[in-house]
C-alpha cells in the first residue's frame, strides 16, 4: 500500500489588475464616495478629489487624468446627491413611496 501525499491545496489566481482606463464606474463611484465622505462638499477640489480617488485604488496621483471629464461628471452627480440628502420618506421608513400613491 503506498501512501501517496495530498495534492497541494488549489489556490485562486488574482484576476487582472485594473488600470486607470479599465476601472469599472462602479469602482470609481464607490472609492469616490469613499473619499467624498465627512469633507465640506461645498468647498472641495476636483482634481484633489481626483488624485486622493487615484491613491485609494492604488494608481498614481494623475492616472485617471484621461477620464476626466468621465470623473467630473460622475463627481458632480454624487455631490448633487450627497448635497440633496436622502428622500424625506426614505428617513423615516427606508423606502420610498411612488409620487402617485396615497400614503395611507
Amino acid at each position: 500500500m503506498s501512501l501517496a501525499s495530498p495534492a497541494p491545496p488549489v489556490t485562486a489566481q488574482p484576476g487582472p489588475a485594473h488600470t486607470p482606463q479599465s476601472i469599472p464606474l462602479s469602482d470609481l463611484r464607490a472609492a469616490l464616495k469613499k473619499v467624498l465622505a465627512g469633507k465640506d462638499l461645498n468647498t472641495i477640489s476636483l482634481k484633489d478629489v481626483r488624485e486622493q480617488v487615484c491613491l485609494s485604488c492604488g494608481f498614481s496621483a494623475n492616472a485617471l487624468d484621461p477620464r476626466r471629464e468621465e470623473f467630473k461628471k460622475m463627481t458632480t452627480e454624487v455631490v448633487q446627491t450627497m448635497l440633496q440628502g436622502p428622500h424625506p420618506l426614505t428617513r423615516l421608513t427606508g423606502e420610498v413611496e411612488d409620487e402617485g400613491m396615497a400614503m395611507v
